[in-house]
């Protein structure tokens, strides 16, 4: 098979997996900081390429073999060529098995086509997920709490009006703390614009979630590290939504854990994603907000910003940054009608504390040094979000609002 009939097959087959547009899937596209393709959907690809090409085993590769698209296809036909000459030997001709006229043709497939175990609408649907997306244990004074459990302890639905007729961006909203935002906004009576980069999936799930509770969303894909991507974002809210009133910055990316073991290259993506993003986005936003007279800006940060937090001393230091940035958007971006405000969380119960490094010794003590002794919840910071883009928020603009149940107040 020729190389560009390889990379050709390679590269459907990531389109495939990701539904992402075709046009976005380039041969030097980086898989993690262009794609936002993780290893677990790397791990995925690769099983469907393996199925795909009749290979016996897992696909095993370095980090360097799967950083582009074009270094996955020159992996893959390294590794066709390896397999064509071990049954050479094995054989005494060249012909591999399940082969024909030069192509992979595996038992079960047909007319080229297939859809592997386990895979549905092209994507794999791995034990424990549901709906696309998992769903991570909630915590309670150490404890994981049921579903039914947390939505007990959930306040009751924001009033349906409180955002009727505003439309409002909620940047990295496919999970987490930003689906909480997205879901409150949405039955605040916004319509909301998912974004999700790492997981299509996800981020439209959460616009059929929003959907189906009865509001109004539409999903679009993109990283806010990549200012190429920024730039289609926001002409793909302007062609095919058509306003917008209100900007939430919630995406993020960052490593969290000791200094000593942080890199440049940790650096550089946090403040690509949580800083640089964020500037850009909220000056793309600005423009589309002038057209209506004006709107509001809302940044998520962290209580680790001005106090230590164990694992979070970089992202400490990116928070900090988005807190800066925010007052300074204030005073710029005021003749223009545009309030920006921040709203900064301390731990919560939810995906990131669960993902949180030895967050099973940690959450104990973050909840020994809170007053009453229990953590603020994604939805706690989603109704203090909600408050800073309701009318009764009107003359806040530049202010940091600190979410952390008291935590930032014992030192």
């Amino acid at each position: 098979m020729q190389a560009h009939d390889l990379l050709e097959q390679v590269r459907s087959v990531f389109v495939r997996m990701t539904r992402y547009p075709d046009e976005v899937v380039v041969a030097d596209a980086d898989l993690e900081q262009d794609l936002g393709i993780d290893s677990v959907k790397r791990g995925e690809i690769l099983a469907t390429l393996r199925a795909d090409f009749g290979l016996p085993e897992a696909l095993k590769a370095t980090p360097d073999e799967l950083r582009t698209v074009a270094s996955v296809s020159a992996f893959l036909a390294r590794t066709i060529a390896a397999r064509a000459d071990g049954v050479r030997h094995a054989n005494g001709h060249a012909q591999p098995a399940g082969y024909a006229n030069g192509h992979a043709e595996p038992a079960g497939y047909a007319n080229g086509h297939a859809e592997p175990a386990r895979y549905s609408n092209g994507h794999a649907e791995p034990a424990g997920y549901a709906n696309g997306h998992a769903e991570p244990a909630r915590y309670t004074n150490g404890h994981a709490v049921a579903p039914a459990a947390l939505a007990a302890q959930r306040p009751a639905p924001a009033p349906a009006a409180a955002l009727a007729g505003k439309t409002v961006l909620v940047t990295g909203s496919s999970r987490g703390l930003g689906r909480a935002i997205a879901t409150k906004l949405g039955q605040a009576g916004a319509r909301v614009v998912v974004n999700s980069f790492h997981s299509r999936d996800d981020g439209e799930a959460v616009a059929d979630e929003i959907r189906g509770a009865g509001g109004d969303a539409v999903h679009v894909w993109g990283s806010v590290a990549n200012p190429a991507h920024i730039d289609r974002l926001f002409e793909e809210i302007a062609r095919d939504v058509g306003e917008l009133h209100h900007f939430v910055s919630n995406a993020s990316n960052g490593r969290f854990g000791p200094l000593e073991q942080t890199t440049p290259e940790h650096w550089e993506l946090a403040f690509r994603t949580n800083v640089i993003g964020y500037h850009l986005c909220a000056l793309r936003a600005a423009r589309l907000m002038e057209r209506h007279g004006g709107g509001r800006i809302v940044a998520l940060s962290s209580n680790g910003s001005s106090r230590y937090l164990e694992h979070f001393g970089a992202m400490g230091a990116v928070k900090a940054a988005v807190e800066s940035l925010t007052r300074a958007l204030a005073v710029e971006l005021a003749p223009r009608n545009v309030q920006v405000n921040c709203v900064s969380a301390g731990p919560i119960y939810g995906h990131v504390t669960s993902n949180y490094p030895d967050h099973e010794r940690i959450l104990p003590y973050w909840e020994s040094r809170t007053p009453g002794g229990r953590l603020c919840t994604e939805e706690d910071v989603a109704d203090a979000v909600l408050l800073l883009l309701s009318d009764g928020a009107r003359r806040i603009t530049g202010a940091t609002l600190t979410v952390d149940g008291g935590g930032s107040l014992c030192i």
